[in-house]
């Protein structure tokens, strides 16, 4: 019996569900006709860019959305050594950059960024990424919701374009996955519902988490106002909560 609840855990993990007639993720099936199980890493790049999104509006940050695409130059070139490279040059002309990065297969390999940072010129990206990656097509905005809600839609709904994502660690913040791994154990989750119980009590499990998050935003915030990017202060914060 245990291992069947867990096997539902898994295998559900909160009804994350795709509904290919629109594209869009579900998470009630009882609405809709033709649905597909997330696949687990689909699942975590999902709760990865929610997760940032939510930090940077409980700290009250701008989000900014980067695209880095290949040219038939740059294909054979490493996509991810030459965006590490890129990283670095931000980092030191302008700062903290905190990210998730999704990968696709567009073309011949593009990057699709939602990070944390200062503004960055299109002028000077596209710059950087002709030297190091031999393209010149990039692409850089502010960002709302609806960039969070293009890439679930448009690249994890459709897993044959979905190849892989990374975040940096600061983009929740450190140790957030053992957090959340130690959230969802604590909870009993029907596997044909999705929803979490407490006690035989049903409980607002994402509320729970986004709890967490706002916890941390709102310290980082007020304990980091005056002194943009130093982490130091993160210790006793993990230690509390």
């Amino acid at each position: 019996m245990v291992d069947e609840i867990n096997n539902q855990r898994t295998l559900l993990d909160f009804s994350l569900l795709v509904d290919y007639s629109t594209k869009r993720a579900v998470s009630d099936t009882r609405s809709i006709k033709n649905f597909s199980i997330w696949s687990p890493k689909q699942r975590r790049a999902y709760h990865r860019i929610m997760s940032g999104y939510k930090m940077a509006q409980f700290s009250k940050q701008r989000l900014r959305f980067m695209t880095l695409t290949t040219s038939n130059e740059g294909r054979d070139n490493d996509i991810k050594r030459d965006f590490n490279v890129l990283v670095k040059r931000i980092r030191r002309r302008y700062g903290r950059f905190e990210y998730i990065r999704v990968r696709t297969s567009e073309g011949n390999g593009v990057l699709h960024i939602l990070y944390r940072g200062t503004f960055i010129p299109r002028s000077w990206l596209k710059k950087q990424w002709e030297e190091i990656h031999a393209s010149w097509n990039v692409d850089i905005r502010d960002t709302q919701r609806y960039h969070c809600s293009y890439i679930v839609n448009q690249y994890l709904c459709q897993q044959s374009s979905f190849v892989r994502y990374s975040c940096t660690t600061q983009w929740i913040f450190k140790g957030a996955v053992k957090r959340w791994t130690a959230l969802k154990k604590s909870f009993w989750i029907n596997g044909a519902t999705g929803i979490a119980y407490d006690h035989r009590e049903p409980v607002n499990f994402i509320g729970r988490w986004n709890d967490i998050l706002y916890d941390y935003a709102r310290g980082r915030f007020e304990q980091t106002s005056l002194f943009v990017g130093d982490y130091r202060c993160f210790s006793s914060l993990e230690k509390n909560i």
